[in-house]
């Protein structure tokens, strides 16, 4: 019986000290990423190739 109480209490900690937290991730700073209204200009990608012929000529 006190070695299941032990073990209780050690994974009540374990996950007390690691578990992640709403404050802890809103903290972290993120890198700002680009977007619509920036006047970056992104060109279309370029068509795909053209499909290979038959082979027979």
């Amino acid at each position: 019986m006190k070695k299941i109480f032990i073990i209780m209490i050690t994974v009540f900690l374990n996950m007390a000290f690691l578990s992640c937290t709403p404050q802890n991730s809103l903290s972290e700073e993120a890198a700002p990423q680009a977007c619509c209204d920036d006047d970056t200009h992104i060109p279309p990608p370029p068509p795909p190739p053209p499909p290979p012929g038959d082979g027979n000529g």
